[in-house]
């Protein structure tokens, strides 16, 4: 169990609410990680050319 927010954690975090408008949230455990991912239905169908 981490001790400090890291980059990459930082990095997944941020870059989903700014790329995607949406949130990610982290629970560490002792037998792993559990990881949950919210991104609107609208930004998910866009498709960029």
């Amino acid at each position: 169990m981490p001790e400090r927010t890291g980059f990459g954690l930082r990095m997944i975090q941020q870059g989903l609410a700014h790329e995607l408008a949406g949130a990610a949230r982290m629970a560490f455990h002792r037998d792993g990680l559990k990881c949950e991912i919210d991104i609107p239905i609208a930004t998910a169908m866009i498709t960029k050319a």
